[in-house]
């Protein structure tokens, strides 16, 4: 990939989660300030969520240097008493990538957590 802005520092990370389930709009909200708060330790612009109810919510964090987006299917199909659910982060900042995840198998009581393929630091 070409970098069209090699003096912006940008690190991204997108992470799959399977956690008990249901997880809603409010859930979300709550993981997403959480997240950039204590983890990222950046400042949460505004916090937006939508929900889609065969499937369930995404949410948005609009942060000063980017932000987090996560979408989430209830009533997984490999279990339904499970949730399914991604968060991609964005930004132009560095975090750690264990305090991500670390705070992901906490707040949901993940049973599966992988962190998917992402370029890493642009």
């Amino acid at each position: 990939m070409v970098n069209l802005a090699p003096d912006i520092l940008r690190q991204r990370m997108s992470l799959q989660v399977i956690c008990p389930g249901p997880v809603g709009g409010g859930r979300c909200q709550d993981y997403l300030t959480g997240l950039v708060a204590d983890v990222l330790k950046m400042e949460l612009l505004d916090c937006f969520t939508s929900d889609a109810p065969k499937f369930g919510p995404a949410a948005w964090a609009h942060i000063t240097t980017s932000g987090v987006h996560m979408m989430v299917w209830n009533n997984y199909r490999a279990d339904p008493a499970l949730t399914f659910l991604t968060v991609d982060v964005y930004t132009c900042q560095d975090f750690s990538e264990d305090l991500v995840l670390e705070h992901a198998m906490k707040f949901f009581d993940a049973h599966q957590i992988a962190l998917e393929p992402v370029a890493g630091r642009i």
